[in-house]
């Protein structure tokens, strides 16, 4: 990657440098928040600052890598007393460096996305799906990975050492982006600790063609890892695999996949039912074993409005049944719309409703035992800037 000297060339926006072969982008972005509750009889709601990054990226014939770090902050209306200040949590997103082996082949080394499932989201929402807090969407570990992708076939291959780790924040072990396996906190009465190591992934996803316009992908994955209980020193597995479906039809885009979940924890107490995790600042309760479902339908709204483009409208349910018949199942919905402002902003507003989701109404249990078993009701809109 340090063929050459990085040069700036005048036509290339602040940030851009040509380096060697490649290009390499420096920039990062700026995103603030609403929350607001709506449950009675008490709605709440509030504007915070959301998170902060620095990135860089770099791309050549031969070489290619990306590097973030993110800095959370800002009170909201959700409940996390413990992000007062944009900074107080921030924790590394992925770093990774990569070989174009072929122009159909790539290794990639560092901590990067774990592939499994529909890549890079399971949904259109921002705040994603039921996949995504079981760690099973947009998780980054620390391993090496294979890639073979033509214009139909695409497989995958990858070892991952150990998860993405904890960094700085307020909670013991889930300072991090990717939702893992973690050392509960204080507040999660009988949590456990865990931590995951050894994750093996195979994926593989086949596209079709319907005319000029529309495709379907159609994908299958599978996980394998180890799960150390820290307390015991005892390792158990974690078993997972998925379908996929992606429909691009014209302007209507379908994302659909199913999956299954079976996790042996070791818990010292000899209930394996229930497992630790963790991100973003706080932990919670997951069953071990489970089924998750995520319907995903939007449109790509065509043409754009003085500087308005890229209008896109959603809906998406996902659900996560648990084996355990004394456990309830966990529901979350979703209907929204994101959109393009000035090319460089990009806003997501969205209706969430949530029983036994521990992002609306049960945090600690929901995906446990679960919650009050109730529907809950939120709005959530993010306004960032993105550069370059």
């Amino acid at each position: 990657m340090a063929t050459g000297t990085a040069a700036r060339a005048e036509d290339d926006p602040l940030g851009v440098f040509k380096l060697g072969d490649g290009t390499l982008k420096v920039g990062g972005a700026l995103r603030v928040r609403l929350d607001a509750t709506l449950d009675s009889p008490k709605p709440t709601s509030g504007i915070s600052w959301d998170v902060a990054w620095l990135s860089a990226r770099y791309d050549s014939p031969t070489f290619f890598g990306a590097f973030q770090y993110r800095f959370y902050g800002g009170t909201n209306a959700i409940g996390y007393s413990d992000t007062t200040n944009l900074g107080q949590e921030n924790y590394l997103t992925f770093a990774y460096l990569g070989y174009n082996l072929t122009s159909e082949q790539k290794l990639t080394l560092g901590m990067h996305q774990i592939p499994f499932g529909i890549l890079p989201w399971v949904s259109s929402s921002f705040y994603q799906t039921m996949a995504n807090v079981i760690g099973l969407e947009d998780v980054h570990n620390a391993g090496i990975k294979y890639n073979y992708s033509n214009s139909a076939l695409t497989l995958d291959a990858a070892y991952y050492l150990r998860d993405g780790g904890s960094y700085f924040g307020p909670t013991r072990d889930a300072n991090r982006y990717s939702i893992g396996f973690v050392r509960h906190d204080s507040y999660v009465e009988g949590g456990t600790n865990s931590r995951e190591r050894h994750q093996f992934i195979g994926r593989a996803a086949y596209k079709f063609a319907h005319g000029l316009e529309s495709s379907s992908e159609v994908g299958a994955s599978g996980l394998y890892s180890r799960i150390q209980n820290l307390d015991t020193r005892e390792s158990g597995g974690r078993l997972a695999t998925a379908l996929h479906l992606v429909g691009n039809y014209g302007r209507v885009r379908t994302l659909i996949e199913a999956g299954l979940q079976r996790i042996d924890p070791r818990n010292p107490d000899q209930d394996n039912s229930l497992i630790t995790m963790g991100g973003f600042g706080g932990s919670f309760k997951v069953a071990t074993k489970g089924k998750f479902l995520s319907l995903d339908l939007s449109y790509n709204v065509p043409g754009s409005w003085a500087y308005i483009s890229g209008v896109r409208p959603y809906l998406n349910y996902s659900v996560f049944t648990k084996d355990e018949a004394a456990f309830k199942t966990s529901h979350r919905l979703f209907a929204g719309t994101s959109f393009s402002l000035y090319d460089r902003w990009w806003i997501a507003a969205e209706f969430r409703f949530g029983r036994n989701d521990p992002y609306t109404g049960s945090y600690v249990n929901g995906l446990g035992v679960g919650g009050d078993d109730r529907w809950h009701r939120a709005y959530y809109m993010n306004v960032g800037y993105y550069y370059p």
